[in-house]
């Protein structure tokens, strides 16, 4: 098995893209799963699309363990880093493995990260597309996220305002919106509704819902439940980067419409549909984000708080 290190993805950044630096990140998520698990992996699953990968670096080694595979690949002419799968180490992902994402994506120097994810519908139906404008952040992600300052000499005292990037959210909604101009050009699985904004509750890795939990977050207002999205937003902040997902809706959250689930067709078959529509997505958000000035207030938020001239003291005064 080949094993890499950050410095191999540094030198050949450094050698082969230096006029263009890598400063955009897309991480894939259960959206683009079915190429990265189940097929030739993304982008190599899609059509001709121009986006090709330069490189695959495998096990690349972090503070909080390897990273299954890092690519870097060509968008329009500039390098853009690519994680499949959240970097999740399988059978059993863990919180680690997102520090371990963001640990490499910020010592890389990347800027700008979005991730494809698929969510529960609480308020959305399958095949509806959620672009979120905040999120609920359980209390074990929090803890678990915040080990990582420790290895990027950060702070945890970040505000949380706008945890999705309000400019890479308008490139995220506006590739769903082109999705039918490309259906000549690419033939692809068409989404349902989508929904431009909307409040994401994460709960822990790898845990689905009661039907008691879905009735009351639903009551309390919530658009869609997953797994990935409140550790990396917390993640994203910490590392002082822009972030935002994209996510389609894959099933109806537990209880719901009669507890049927996923609408007549089995999970797997609509994962491997909508993984191409959902490469599409991707694809044209990160051709939009790199030609895209961001236009925020993401870094006022993660400095806005900085107490360092306070903390990073060992000594008190008598």
């Amino acid at each position: 098995m080949n094993v890499n290190t950050i410095a191999d993805i540094k030198d050949l950044l450094q050698g082969c893209y230096q006029d263009k630096p890598a400063i955009v990140a897309s991480v894939g998520g259960s959206g683009t799963w079915a190429m990265d698990m189940a097929g030739p992996g993304f982008p190599e699953g899609m059509p001709e699309t121009g986006v090709k990968t330069a490189v695959a670096f495998r096990q690349v080694q972090t503070p909080f363990g390897p990273i299954p595979v890092v690519k870097i690949l060509i968008v329009d002419g500039s390098p853009v880093i690519r994680i499949p799968v959240h970097g999740w180490r399988f059978p059993i992902p863990n919180l680690n493995h997102t520090n371990a994402t963001f640990w490499l994506l910020f010592h890389l120097g990347i800027k700008e990260v979005i991730v494809d994810a698929s969510v529960g519908g609480i308020k959305a139906k399958p095949w509806d597309v959620v672009v979120p404008d905040d999120v609920i952040i359980n209390n074990e992600a929090k803890l678990k996220i915040l080990e990582l300052t420790s290895q990027i000499d950060g702070d945890s005292r970040k505000r949380m305002a706008e945890p999705f990037c309000p400019t890479l959210r308008q490139c995220l909604i506006a590739a769903v919106k082109r999705l039918p101009g490309l259906q000549e050009v690419f033939p692809h699985a068409p989404l349902a509704d989508l929904h431009e904004k909307g409040t994401y509750y994460t709960m822990p890795l790898t845990v689905f819902e009661t039907p008691a939990e879905i009735k009351d977050l639903k009551k309390r207002g919530f658009l869609v439940v997953g797994q990935s999205s409140g550790q990396e937003a917390l993640a994203a902040r910490l590392c002082g980067m822009h972030f935002a997902v994209v996510n389609p809706v894959v099933n109806f959250a537990e209880g719901l419409e009669g507890a049927s689930w996923s609408a007549g067709e089995t999970m797997a078959d609509l994962y491997t549909r909508i993984a191409p529509t959902m490469g599409l997505v991707v694809i044209e958000a990160l051709r939009l984000i790199l030609r895209t000035k961001t236009n925020c207030r993401c870094s006022e938020y993660a400095s806005a708080t900085d107490l360092t001239v306070f903390t990073n003291s060992t000594t008190y005064r008598e």
